[in-house]
């Protein structure tokens, strides 16, 4: 009688591919996430590498690990209302651009913050305008800015020093970034390109979203 198991590999062969396949599908995963974390290392680096560009174009760079508090700060609307700071900023990451009619480096840079107010702004994120002239009222503002071409942009203005003894910086722009506690995080004094893609690196690393979208 023909032995019917001639030409079958033996049972353990079998067994032994079975396992092979069971140990190349566990890696796999494996890999795929070895990958994942090299590519999100590269893509942080390069954010690290363009936020750090942005900064260096400016006339002065401040870091606060436990910044100046801006909460209390008063700051008038285009309708002469009074507003504390702190509930404007509560919640968000906000840029508050300090600014002036008569600045020249200021004009040059504000449609480049309109614009990344458009691009960024939300409930997470938003630009501030205040204006530092101290004028007499709103309607004084809005005739300078008007005098001068100024417009796509809805300011608040001081009649105080109050926000200059808190930033400690000389001449303007300044901007800063506040967190949603209302302390100053980064103060960078001079204009820049504010809807460039470096500066929104450096905005992605400095608000802590860059850890998040650069690693899904």
């Amino acid at each position: 009688m023909r032995d019917q198991s001639y030409g079958k590999p033996p049972a353990y062969a079998s067994l032994l591919a079975g396992l092979f396949l069971c140990l190349f599908l566990l890696a796999a995963p494996s890999s795929r996430a070895e990958e994942e974390t090299a590519d999100c290392a590269v893509r942080g680096a390069a954010l690290s590498e363009a936020a750090a560009t942005f900064t260096e174009g400016f006339r002065s760079f401040s870091q606060h690990d436990s910044g100046a508090f801006l909460g209390d700060v008063t700051v008038y609307d285009m309708a002469d209302q009074p507003h504390t700071l702190f509930p404007l900023l509560e919640g968000r990451y906000t840029l508050i651009n300090l600014w002036a009619t008569w600045c020249a480096p200021c004009r040059k840079e504000l449609p480049s913050l309109v614009s990344l107010e458009t691009m960024r702004g939300g409930e997470d994120f938003d630009v501030l305008f205040v204006s530092m002239e101290y004028p007499d009222d709103a309607a004084a503002l809005s005739e300078s800015m008007a005098r001068r071409g100024i417009k796509g942009i809805m300011p608040y203005y001081v009649t105080d020093y109050d926000i200059w003894q808190s930033v400690q910086a000389f001449g303007l722009p300044v901007t800063l970034l506040v967190d949603p506690e209302g302390q100053i995080v980064d103060t960078m004094e001079g204009d820049a390109v504010w809807d460039s893609p470096a500066a929104l690196a450096f905005l992605e690393e400095a608000t802590g979203r860059s850890a998040e979208e650069a690693c899904p």
